[in-house]
């Protein structure tokens, strides 16, 4: 995969992806966490699950705000088109109109969403940098002393490799889990590769495969954007795995 270039709201993509072209459609929101922001996000037609009514402001807005990204995207993708409300599931998984399939992250006041019209599977992750006390108590609990090693030698940095790691294996994690038979969880999947002079990383599991007909790598690409980073994840999956409303 060829890493998307830093962007500011919106941003459209092409990927190769098992030698074939991917298009897809980026968009990022920053927000404020303020009574304002989310009377407008509830005056342009987005709703809160009953859920969230009783959440605090932000948690909110932080919802609304992933929301409004997947409908942007949307609606890029597909301009003739009414926009689309995408509704969440039992879990709070995003449920995709039919033909479309994405993922949606936020952290803090960031919303980000990635969707496309390809049936892939994809996960997007959004992170803001660890403080350094945070990386150094977390890292034992996500990561192998060898990833740590190998991220913080590329990323020269151990707060970006800690956060870059556990991202990426959220991406992983949204890409593939609506897919899978059994639960993974973040030691479940391993990091084996940093590309040189590239921010793309290889991923393989920890033990066995993710499925017979997976690929047996995924590749991983991320972009560090001051105190943020985000993370893509896009695999094709096996016929069986196909979700009919792309949920990730």
């Amino acid at each position: 995969m060829v890493v998307p270039p830093p962007f500011a709201n919106s941003s459209h993509h092409q990927l190769l992806l098992d030698a074939k072209p991917l298009k897809l459609v980026i968009c990022r929101y920053q927000f404020i966490s303020e009574g304002g922001q989310l009377a407008a996000f509830l005056s342009s037609g987005l709703e809160l699950p009953e859920a969230l009514k009783q959440r605090s402001l932000t948690r909110q807005c932080q919802y609304l705000a992933g929301r409004h990204c997947a409908r942007m995207a949307i609606s890029q993708l597909a301009p003739s088109t009414s926009p689309a409300a995408v509704m969440s599931g039992a879990n709070g998984q995003p449920l995709w109109p039919a033909g479309f399939f994405g993922s949606i992250s936020h952290c803090a006041q960031l919303a980000i969403a990635v969707v496309c019209r390809t049936p892939v599977a994809i996960g997007i992750d959004t992170e803001t940098l660890m403080s350094p006390d945070r990386a150094e108590k977390i890292w034992p609990a996500i990561m192998t002393s060898a990833e740590l090693h190998l991220l913080t030698s590329a990323c020269r940095d151990m707060v970006i490799a800690v956060t870059l790691c556990f991202s990426a294996k959220e991406a992983v994690f949204k890409a593939l889990s609506e897919r899978m038979a059994h639960q993974l969880d973040l030691l479940s999947i391993r990091i084996i590769a940093h590309a040189p002079d590239s921010a793309e990383l290889t991923v393989v599991p920890a033990m066995g495969s993710w499925h017979t007909e997976w690929p047996a790598e995924l590749k991983v690409c991320y972009w560090h954007d001051q105190e943020q980073l985000q993370v893509l994840c896009v695999a094709t999956p096996p016929q069986d795995k196909l979700s009919a409303n792309g949920q990730t």
